[in-house]
């Protein structure tokens, strides 16, 4: 069940789980990947044809793409719980090397 439509005590202990992966420590780690998400996606933009759909081309792809570089990361530092992570399965990310 999505920790959203959770009430305590359960959404408490899920996150639990995940709050000690979101600190500014973190988050500054990801800065340099998102940072090249988004430089990518603009470099997209410039050379590809105009006019372009910014929401089609720029903010749909980023929160998945930002995502999926926070879940590897997360994964790969705790990979017993990747399964409580979302898994991106088919997303604009995709298509930019995430």
């Amino acid at each position: 069940m999505p920790e959203m439509q959770m009430d305590a005590p359960e959404h408490t202990a899920q996150r639990r789980l995940l709050t000690s992966d979101f600190t500014i420590r973190r988050m500054e780690a990801l800065r340099p990947r998102i940072q090249r998400i988004v430089d990518d996606l603009i470099d997209e933009m410039l050379a590809g044809p105009n006019p372009v759909d910014l929401a089609e081309a720029f903010a749909l792809p980023v929160p998945y793409a930002a995502e999926a570089a926070t879940s590897a990361s997360f994964s790969s530092s705790r990979p017993a719980r990747a399964g409580n992570l979302v898994a991106i399965t088919e997303c604009p990310a995709r298509r930019i090397g995430v």
